[in-house]
Parts: C-alpha cells; sequence; structure tokens
C-alpha cells in the first residue's frame, strides 16, 4: 500500500490523494513487508551470504541429543546401542509439556530414514521409549510410527486418537 494522504478514509477518500493537506499519518508511506524488507537490508545487509551461510547449515545439521533409556544423563553416538534421543541437551530438565520431542529427528526435522541404520534403530527405540503415549488428541506418535515403518503402530496410534 502506497499511501500519503490526510489519513481520513471517509467522505470522499481524500487518503490518497496528494492534494489534501498532510495529517496524523501521511508519513506512512509503505506496507508492512516492505518496511520489514528494507529494515532486514539495513540490518543484515546483502542476503546473498545469508542465504549461503543457511544453506551450509542446513547441509551440516548438528547431531540430535542423545540419552540413556533412563533419562538421566546425556550420552554420545558412541554408545548408540543402548541410546534414545533426548528432549533437550539436558536430559534432566523439567517438562513442561506433553509431546515427544524426542521424536522431532524422525518428523518434522527428517534427520532419520533407513538410509543409516544406526540411527533408525535409534529412532526406533525412542519410539519405544517415549514418554507420552496417546495423551493428546493431537498426537504425532502415529506419523513417527509411519516413518519408522511401524504399520501396526500406525493403525493402533491412529485408533487411539479418533478414540478420545
Amino acid at each position: 500500500m502506497r499511501f500519503n494522504g490526510n489519513g481520513y478514509w471517509y467522505d470522499g477518500n481524500h487518503s490518497c490523494d496528494e492534494a489534501s493537506s498532510p495529517g496524523y499519518n501521511a508519513l506512512t508511506l509503505s506496507s508492512g513487508s516492505e518496511i520489514g524488507l528494507r529494515m532486514w537490508r539495513q540490518v543484515v545487509g546483502s542476503t546473498d551470504a545469508l542465504i549461503s551461510s543457511l544453506q551450509a547449515d542446513i547441509a551440516n545439521p548438528p547431531d540430535p541429543p542423545r540419552t540413556n533409556t533412563a533419562r538421566n544423563a546425556s550420552t554420545t553416538s558412541a554408545v548408540d546401542s543402548t541410546n534414545i534421543f533426548a528432549f533437550s541437551t539436558q536430559p534432566t530438565a523439567s517438562m513442561h509439556n506433553s509431546e515427544n520431542d524426542d521424536l522431532e529427528p524422525v518428523w518434522p526435522y527428517d534427520l532419520v530414514s533407513d538410509a543409516d541404520s544406526n540411527l533408525f534403530a535409534l529412532a526406533k527405540r525412542t519410539y519405544s521409549a517415549r514418554s507420552y503415549k496417546d495423551s493428546n488428541d493431537w498426537s504425532n506418535d502415529a506419523i513417527a510410527a509411519a516413518r519408522l515403518g511401524l504399520g501396526s503402530e500406525v493403525a493402533a496410534r491412529i485408533s487411539a486418537n479418533i478414540s478420545k
């Protein structure tokens, strides 16, 4: 919206009439998105370098945090045969919601697939050890189960969600 009027929209719509005397909002020259883009360019500068940096970061995400099945210690990928994904880099941090954040590397972030058998097994252990099973009507358990190839779990989780 290009606007340099007197701020009145009624009585003939003088808002965009350049002949009108300026009003309280006569300096409104652009839409919010145009202002946001201009501010972004001033603060960040050229977006080309930023885009290149983000693409490099996307190609090399950090390893998802890991924990033991008791969820009381951080672990590393060196002991992945017994690990599960952690909710946080601080596995003993208090929980404040009922989502299975530890399954986010599976979905929606798509960091785990059957192409890496070690991560795939770790994700399946995480699914089996998830803290919240069928706890909400919006649970993502069926999606995680489908992504992990657990067909019978998909059906069971969908059934559990729609019967609430």
